[in-house]
């Protein structure tokens, strides 16, 4: 039986390159989180209207809480999946999916 990476098309979440020579593993639960909520941010990001969030909007709509998709949403702008358009002094940013991003299977 293929692995959830495999099944749910979300290996794009993680360069395996950069994992696998990582002098420090990700925290435990910051591997699965990246995966199980980064097909949902995309896919979010891909119905908004010209493809932008604010972050409780991304909350809303991939129903986690913000803890669980803040490193989520600091992995996707790493990777160039998506940018930070806006800032908010409350900290509702908002973020808007690339080209690489629109790419990427959700």
């Amino acid at each position: 039986m293929p692995d959830y990476k495999e099944r749910f098309g979300l290996d794009f979440l993680l360069n395996k390159q950069a994992s696998s020579s990582r002098a420090e593993p990700l925290p435990p639960g910051l591997e699965d989180a990246l995966l199980a909520y980064g097909g949902k941010v995309v896919a979010a990001l891909k119905a908004a209207p010209q493809h932008k969030r604010s972050l409780f909007e991304l909350v809303d709509d991939t129903n986690t809480r913000v803890d669980t998709l803040l490193p989520v949403l600091n992995h996707l702008l790493s990777k160039g999946y998506i940018v930070r358009v806006a800032q908010d002094s409350k900290g509702n940013d908002t973020f808007q999916l690339t080209d690489a991003g629109q790419k990427v299977p959700a």
